[in-house]
Protein backbone atom coordinates (compact mmCIF):
# COMPACT_ATOMS: atom_id res chain seq x y z
CA UNK A 1 0.00 0.00 0.00
CA UNK A 2 1.85 3.23 -1.31
CA UNK A 3 -0.02 5.33 1.51
CA UNK A 4 2.66 3.81 4.11
CA UNK A 5 5.41 5.01 2.08
CA UNK A 6 7.33 8.09 2.55
CA UNK A 7 6.65 10.66 0.01
CA UNK A 8 9.28 12.57 -2.00
CA UNK A 9 9.94 13.94 -5.40
CA UNK A 10 10.62 10.57 -6.61
CA UNK A 11 9.37 6.97 -5.96
CA UNK A 12 10.98 4.48 -3.49
CA UNK A 13 12.43 1.97 -4.70
CA UNK A 14 10.62 -0.16 -2.18
CA UNK A 15 7.87 0.81 -4.79
CA UNK A 16 9.82 0.16 -7.94
CA UNK A 17 10.66 -3.30 -6.74
CA UNK A 18 7.25 -4.47 -5.90
CA UNK A 19 6.25 -3.27 -9.55
CA UNK A 20 9.13 -5.01 -10.63
CA UNK A 21 8.16 -8.48 -8.85
CA UNK A 22 4.66 -8.55 -9.53
CA UNK A 23 3.37 -10.32 -12.02
CA UNK A 24 0.18 -8.56 -13.07
CA UNK A 25 -0.57 -4.99 -12.52
CA UNK A 26 -3.82 -3.86 -12.51
CA UNK A 27 -4.04 0.52 -13.55
CA UNK A 28 -6.97 2.53 -12.66
CA UNK A 29 -7.40 5.11 -14.77
CA UNK A 30 -9.78 7.54 -13.21
CA UNK A 31 -9.96 11.77 -14.34
CA UNK A 32 -7.90 12.43 -11.90
CA UNK A 33 -5.29 9.88 -12.63
CA UNK A 34 -2.67 12.18 -14.80
CA UNK A 35 -2.64 15.12 -12.57
CA UNK A 36 -0.14 12.78 -10.04
CA UNK A 37 3.26 12.92 -10.99
CA UNK A 38 3.25 9.69 -8.94
CA UNK A 39 0.81 7.77 -11.16
CA UNK A 40 2.15 9.00 -14.12
CA UNK A 41 6.26 7.72 -12.98
CA UNK A 42 4.67 4.48 -11.73
CA UNK A 43 3.20 3.73 -14.98
CA UNK A 44 6.00 4.66 -16.84
CA UNK A 45 7.77 1.55 -15.03
CA UNK A 46 4.67 -0.86 -15.30
CA UNK A 47 4.81 -0.22 -18.64
CA UNK A 48 8.47 -0.78 -18.81
CA UNK A 49 8.46 -4.26 -17.55
CA UNK A 50 5.59 -5.17 -19.90
CA UNK A 51 7.78 -4.25 -22.67
CA UNK A 52 10.89 -5.76 -21.21
CA UNK A 53 9.91 -8.74 -19.88
CA UNK A 54 6.41 -9.23 -20.70
CA UNK A 55 4.73 -8.34 -17.49
CA UNK A 56 0.91 -8.73 -17.53
CA UNK A 57 -0.80 -5.22 -17.68
CA UNK A 58 -4.55 -4.95 -17.75
CA UNK A 59 -6.50 -0.71 -17.31
CA UNK A 60 -9.43 -0.35 -15.54
CA UNK A 61 -11.30 2.60 -17.25
CA UNK A 62 -13.43 4.07 -14.23
CA UNK A 63 -15.81 6.70 -15.38
CA UNK A 64 -13.42 7.81 -18.01
CA UNK A 65 -13.39 7.02 -21.46
CA UNK A 66 -10.27 5.11 -22.99
CA UNK A 67 -9.86 7.46 -25.90
CA UNK A 68 -9.54 10.82 -23.53
CA UNK A 69 -6.53 8.56 -22.12
CA UNK A 70 -4.99 8.39 -25.47
CA UNK A 71 -5.80 11.55 -26.89
CA UNK A 72 -5.29 13.73 -23.47
CA UNK A 73 -9.02 15.01 -23.28
CA UNK A 74 -11.60 16.57 -21.04
CA UNK A 75 -10.69 16.47 -17.47
CA UNK A 76 -8.00 13.94 -17.92
CA UNK A 77 -6.27 16.06 -20.38
CA UNK A 78 -6.47 19.22 -18.14
CA UNK A 79 -4.93 17.61 -15.56
CA UNK A 80 -2.13 16.21 -17.68
CA UNK A 81 -1.60 19.41 -19.16
CA UNK A 82 -1.25 20.95 -15.77
CA UNK A 83 1.33 18.51 -14.67
CA UNK A 84 3.18 19.03 -18.18
CA UNK A 85 3.02 22.63 -16.93
CA UNK A 86 4.97 21.72 -13.50
CA UNK A 87 7.68 20.05 -15.42
CA UNK A 88 8.35 21.99 -18.81
CA UNK A 89 12.22 21.85 -17.77
CA UNK A 90 12.49 18.23 -17.84
CA UNK A 91 10.84 17.10 -21.28
CA UNK A 92 12.12 13.55 -21.20
CA UNK A 93 10.03 12.82 -18.68
CA UNK A 94 7.42 13.89 -19.99
CA UNK A 95 7.66 12.08 -23.24
CA UNK A 96 7.94 9.13 -21.22
CA UNK A 97 4.44 10.15 -19.60
CA UNK A 98 3.24 10.65 -22.88
CA UNK A 99 4.30 7.11 -24.26
CA UNK A 100 2.97 5.39 -21.19
CA UNK A 101 -0.61 6.58 -20.89
CA UNK A 102 -1.07 6.16 -24.95
CA UNK A 103 0.55 2.01 -24.82
CA UNK A 104 -1.19 1.44 -21.69
CA UNK A 105 -4.44 3.26 -22.99
CA UNK A 106 -4.42 0.52 -25.79
CA UNK A 107 -4.65 -2.17 -24.05
CA UNK A 108 -7.67 -4.35 -23.82
CA UNK A 109 -9.26 -3.86 -20.46
CA UNK A 110 -12.27 -2.93 -18.21
CA UNK A 111 -14.61 0.36 -18.61
CA UNK A 112 -16.33 0.88 -15.68
CA UNK A 113 -19.41 1.89 -17.89
CA UNK A 114 -20.34 -1.39 -18.66
CA UNK A 115 -21.06 -2.41 -15.58
CA UNK A 116 -23.68 -2.17 -12.74
CA UNK A 117 -23.66 -2.41 -9.73
CA UNK A 118 -19.75 -1.86 -9.40
CA UNK A 119 -19.66 -5.16 -7.28
CA UNK A 120 -20.30 -6.56 -10.68
CA UNK A 121 -16.88 -5.24 -12.46
CA UNK A 122 -14.88 -6.11 -9.09
CA UNK A 123 -16.06 -9.71 -9.59
CA UNK A 124 -15.20 -9.77 -13.19
CA UNK A 125 -11.93 -8.29 -12.43
CA UNK A 126 -10.85 -10.54 -10.15
CA UNK A 127 -11.82 -13.60 -11.79
CA UNK A 128 -9.70 -12.60 -14.53
CA UNK A 129 -7.20 -11.94 -12.60
CA UNK A 130 -7.16 -15.35 -10.92
CA UNK A 131 -7.43 -16.94 -14.42
CA UNK A 132 -5.00 -15.19 -15.16
CA UNK A 133 -2.52 -15.75 -12.87
CA UNK A 134 -3.10 -19.48 -12.65
CA UNK A 135 -2.37 -19.82 -16.62
CA UNK A 136 1.49 -18.17 -15.40
CA UNK A 137 2.00 -21.21 -13.49
CA UNK A 138 5.36 -22.27 -14.11
CA UNK A 139 6.55 -25.21 -17.25
CA UNK A 140 6.42 -28.65 -15.73
CA UNK A 141 9.56 -30.03 -16.85
CA UNK A 142 9.37 -33.44 -15.66
CA UNK A 143 10.91 -36.01 -18.55
CA UNK A 144 11.81 -33.49 -20.70
CA UNK A 145 15.47 -34.23 -22.06
CA UNK A 146 18.00 -31.59 -23.87
CA UNK A 147 15.28 -29.26 -24.17
CA UNK A 148 16.06 -26.11 -22.07
CA UNK A 149 18.41 -24.24 -25.03
CA UNK A 150 15.84 -25.16 -27.39
CA UNK A 151 13.34 -23.46 -25.64
CA UNK A 152 15.92 -20.57 -25.27
CA UNK A 153 16.67 -20.50 -28.86
CA UNK A 154 12.74 -20.29 -30.22
CA UNK A 155 12.13 -17.39 -27.05
CA UNK A 156 14.84 -15.68 -28.73
CA UNK A 157 13.24 -16.37 -32.13
CA UNK A 158 10.01 -15.17 -30.86
CA UNK A 159 11.30 -11.86 -29.64
CA UNK A 160 12.55 -10.88 -33.15
CA UNK A 161 10.01 -12.35 -35.64
CA UNK A 162 5.96 -12.41 -35.67
CA UNK A 163 6.06 -15.83 -36.89
CA UNK A 164 8.41 -18.35 -36.14
CA UNK A 165 8.49 -22.12 -37.66
CA UNK A 166 9.69 -25.44 -36.45
CA UNK A 167 10.77 -28.25 -38.49
CA UNK A 168 12.16 -31.37 -38.81
CA UNK A 169 11.40 -35.39 -39.15
CA UNK A 170 8.82 -36.94 -37.50
CA UNK A 171 9.05 -37.73 -33.87
CA UNK A 172 12.14 -35.37 -33.54
CA UNK A 173 10.07 -33.54 -30.50
CA UNK A 174 8.44 -30.54 -32.86
CA UNK A 175 5.41 -30.80 -30.79
CA UNK A 176 7.09 -30.94 -27.43
CA UNK A 177 9.19 -28.05 -28.25
CA UNK A 178 6.17 -25.88 -29.23
CA UNK A 179 3.92 -27.13 -26.50
CA UNK A 180 6.69 -25.99 -24.34
CA UNK A 181 7.29 -22.54 -25.21
CA UNK A 182 3.29 -22.29 -25.55
CA UNK A 183 2.94 -23.22 -21.63
CA UNK A 184 5.67 -20.83 -20.98
CA UNK A 185 4.88 -17.62 -22.86
CA UNK A 186 1.14 -17.80 -22.67
CA UNK A 187 0.41 -15.82 -19.56
CA UNK A 188 2.13 -12.93 -21.26
CA UNK A 189 -0.92 -12.90 -23.94
CA UNK A 190 -4.41 -11.61 -23.37
CA UNK A 191 -5.70 -14.96 -25.60
CA UNK A 192 -3.88 -18.15 -26.68
CA UNK A 193 -4.66 -21.26 -28.42
CA UNK A 194 -2.38 -24.41 -29.29
CA UNK A 195 -4.21 -26.12 -32.44
CA UNK A 196 -2.96 -29.77 -32.40
CA UNK A 197 -2.24 -32.24 -35.49
CA UNK A 198 -3.64 -29.45 -38.31
CA UNK A 199 -3.03 -31.46 -41.03
CA UNK A 200 -5.06 -34.39 -39.48
CA UNK A 201 -8.12 -31.57 -38.38
CA UNK A 202 -8.20 -30.06 -41.56
CA UNK A 203 -8.35 -33.32 -43.35
CA UNK A 204 -11.15 -34.36 -41.46
CA UNK A 205 -13.14 -31.36 -40.24
CA UNK A 206 -12.21 -28.93 -42.90
CA UNK A 207 -12.08 -25.17 -41.26
CA UNK A 208 -14.03 -26.63 -38.19
CA UNK A 209 -10.29 -26.65 -36.33
CA UNK A 210 -10.08 -22.84 -37.13
CA UNK A 211 -13.51 -22.12 -36.12
CA UNK A 212 -12.94 -23.70 -32.35
CA UNK A 213 -9.46 -22.08 -32.26
CA UNK A 214 -11.33 -18.51 -32.97
CA UNK A 215 -13.95 -19.36 -30.26
CA UNK A 216 -11.28 -20.08 -28.04
CA UNK A 217 -9.34 -16.95 -28.78
CA UNK A 218 -12.29 -14.33 -28.50
CA UNK A 219 -14.04 -16.62 -25.55
CA UNK A 220 -17.02 -16.85 -27.77
CA UNK A 221 -19.42 -19.96 -28.08
CA UNK A 222 -21.26 -18.39 -30.64
CA UNK A 223 -18.48 -17.81 -32.98
CA UNK A 224 -20.33 -20.04 -35.35
CA UNK A 225 -22.78 -17.19 -36.77
CA UNK A 226 -20.23 -14.84 -37.82
CA UNK A 227 -18.51 -14.86 -41.13
CA UNK A 228 -14.79 -15.96 -40.62
CA UNK A 229 -13.55 -12.95 -42.29
CA UNK A 230 -15.94 -10.41 -41.28
CA UNK A 231 -14.76 -6.92 -40.07
CA UNK A 232 -16.45 -7.36 -37.04
CA UNK A 233 -14.19 -10.60 -35.97
CA UNK A 234 -11.24 -8.80 -37.17
CA UNK A 235 -11.73 -5.69 -35.23
CA UNK A 236 -12.21 -7.61 -32.11
CA UNK A 237 -9.43 -9.84 -32.96
CA UNK A 238 -7.15 -6.74 -33.51
CA UNK A 239 -7.81 -5.83 -30.30
CA UNK A 240 -6.26 -8.33 -28.21
CA UNK A 241 -2.24 -9.56 -28.03
CA UNK A 242 -2.49 -13.20 -29.30
CA UNK A 243 -0.19 -16.52 -29.36
CA UNK A 244 -1.23 -19.23 -31.39
CA UNK A 245 0.39 -22.53 -32.23
CA UNK A 246 -0.37 -24.42 -35.11
CA UNK A 247 1.07 -27.85 -34.89
CA UNK A 248 2.02 -29.90 -37.54
CA UNK A 249 0.71 -28.33 -40.79
CA UNK A 250 2.10 -30.08 -44.15
CA UNK A 251 0.18 -27.87 -46.78
CA UNK A 252 1.97 -24.70 -47.68
CA UNK A 253 -1.41 -23.70 -49.03
CA UNK A 254 -3.05 -23.61 -45.32
CA UNK A 255 0.41 -22.28 -43.76
CA UNK A 256 0.41 -19.41 -46.01
CA UNK A 257 -3.66 -18.15 -44.87
CA UNK A 258 -2.74 -18.71 -41.45
CA UNK A 259 0.77 -16.53 -41.46
CA UNK A 260 -1.67 -13.92 -43.16
CA UNK A 261 -4.45 -14.49 -40.22
CA UNK A 262 -1.41 -13.04 -37.85
CA UNK A 263 -2.26 -9.46 -39.62
CA UNK A 264 -5.47 -9.87 -37.96
CA UNK A 265 -4.46 -10.11 -34.39
CA UNK A 266 -3.25 -7.13 -31.91
CA UNK A 267 0.36 -5.64 -31.94
CA UNK A 268 2.82 -8.23 -30.29
CA UNK A 269 1.02 -11.41 -31.26
CA UNK A 270 2.88 -14.19 -32.35
CA UNK A 271 2.59 -17.09 -33.98
CA UNK A 272 4.15 -20.55 -34.12
CA UNK A 273 3.97 -23.20 -36.77
CA UNK A 274 5.31 -26.92 -36.31
CA UNK A 275 5.92 -28.53 -39.85
CA UNK A 276 7.87 -31.70 -41.19
CA UNK A 277 8.48 -30.15 -44.28
CA UNK A 278 10.87 -26.70 -44.15
CA UNK A 279 9.55 -26.26 -47.90
CA UNK A 280 6.26 -25.46 -46.42
CA UNK A 281 7.45 -23.13 -44.07
CA UNK A 282 9.47 -21.07 -46.92
CA UNK A 283 6.84 -21.14 -49.24
CA UNK A 284 3.90 -19.93 -46.90
CA UNK A 285 6.46 -17.19 -45.57
CA UNK A 286 6.87 -15.57 -48.88
CA UNK A 287 4.77 -12.41 -47.68
CA UNK A 288 6.10 -12.52 -44.53
CA UNK A 289 8.37 -12.38 -41.49
CA UNK A 290 9.39 -15.29 -40.65
CA UNK A 291 12.56 -16.97 -38.58
CA UNK A 292 12.52 -20.90 -38.27
CA UNK A 293 14.04 -23.11 -36.14
CA UNK A 294 15.51 -26.88 -37.01
CA UNK A 295 14.86 -29.25 -34.06
CA UNK A 296 17.54 -31.99 -34.38
CA UNK A 297 18.21 -35.18 -33.18
CA UNK A 298 19.30 -34.89 -29.23
CA UNK A 299 23.36 -35.73 -28.41
CA UNK A 300 24.21 -38.98 -27.27
CA UNK A 301 24.37 -38.49 -23.77
CA UNK A 302 20.81 -36.77 -23.66
CA UNK A 303 19.15 -39.56 -25.77
CA UNK A 304 20.14 -42.15 -23.46
CA UNK A 305 18.98 -40.10 -20.54
CA UNK A 306 15.80 -40.08 -22.27
CA UNK A 307 16.11 -43.77 -22.69
CA UNK A 308 16.57 -44.32 -19.50
CA UNK A 309 14.32 -42.67 -18.25
CA UNK A 310 11.06 -44.83 -20.10
CA UNK A 311 13.51 -48.36 -19.45
CA UNK A 312 14.36 -48.01 -16.19
CA UNK A 313 12.21 -44.96 -15.01
CA UNK A 314 15.96 -43.47 -13.28
CA UNK A 315 18.56 -41.26 -15.04
CA UNK A 316 20.57 -44.57 -15.91
CA UNK A 317 21.30 -48.28 -16.75
CA UNK A 318 22.36 -50.68 -14.18
CA UNK A 319 25.79 -52.28 -15.12
CA UNK A 320 23.95 -54.83 -16.64
CA UNK A 321 22.40 -53.37 -19.35
CA UNK A 322 24.71 -50.20 -19.91
CA UNK A 323 26.05 -52.04 -23.92
CA UNK A 324 22.38 -52.81 -24.54
CA UNK A 325 21.29 -49.60 -23.99
CA UNK A 326 23.67 -48.05 -25.44
CA UNK A 327 22.97 -50.26 -28.66
CA UNK A 328 19.30 -49.10 -28.77
CA UNK A 329 20.61 -45.43 -28.42
CA UNK A 330 22.94 -45.73 -31.41
CA UNK A 331 19.97 -47.33 -33.16
CA UNK A 332 17.42 -44.73 -32.47
CA UNK A 333 20.10 -41.96 -33.92
CA UNK A 334 18.72 -39.27 -31.08
CA UNK A 335 15.00 -39.63 -32.00
CA UNK A 336 12.87 -38.65 -28.97
CA UNK A 337 9.71 -40.51 -30.08
CA UNK A 338 11.79 -43.84 -31.27
CA UNK A 339 13.61 -43.43 -27.14
CA UNK A 340 10.03 -43.17 -25.68
CA UNK A 341 9.10 -45.95 -27.67
CA UNK A 342 11.49 -48.40 -27.51
CA UNK A 343 12.31 -47.55 -23.79
CA UNK A 344 8.45 -48.02 -22.79
CA UNK A 345 8.94 -51.78 -24.54
CA UNK A 346 11.81 -52.95 -22.96
CA UNK A 347 10.69 -51.62 -19.72
CA UNK A 348 10.59 -54.47 -16.77
CA UNK A 349 12.09 -56.67 -18.79
CA UNK A 350 14.56 -59.56 -18.92
CA UNK A 351 18.13 -59.51 -20.59
CA UNK A 352 17.21 -62.27 -23.09
CA UNK A 353 13.68 -60.85 -23.78
CA UNK A 354 15.54 -57.28 -24.20
CA UNK A 355 17.93 -59.02 -27.01
CA UNK A 356 14.86 -61.02 -28.26
CA UNK A 357 13.25 -57.21 -28.76
CA UNK A 358 16.50 -55.66 -30.33
CA UNK A 359 17.18 -58.63 -32.69
CA UNK A 360 13.67 -58.68 -33.66
CA UNK A 361 14.63 -54.74 -34.92
CA UNK A 362 17.64 -56.06 -36.62
CA UNK A 363 19.91 -54.02 -34.28
CA UNK A 364 23.03 -55.38 -34.12
CA UNK A 365 24.47 -56.71 -31.02
CA UNK A 366 27.95 -57.05 -30.21
CA UNK A 367 29.13 -61.01 -30.35
CA UNK A 368 25.57 -62.17 -31.84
Amino acid sequence: MDHKLDKGDHITPILLKIIEESQISLIIFSKDYASSKWCMDELVHIMKYKDKYGRLVVPIFYNIDPSDIRKQNGRFGDGFAKLIQRFKHDQKRVQEWENALTKSASISGWDSKNYRPESKLVKKIVKDVLSKLNHKSSIHMEGLVGIDHQIRRVEELISEARVVGIWGMRGIGKTTLATAVFDKLKAQFEAFCFVEDVRQQLAKNGSKCLKECLKELLKDDDINTYNLRSAFVRRRLQRKKILLVLDDVDNFTTAEGLIEACDWFGEGSKIIITSRDMQVLKNASASASLATYHVLELNPHDALHLFCLNAFKQNLPSENYLELSKWVVDYCEGNPLALKVLGRHLHGRGKEEWESALANRRIKLKGK
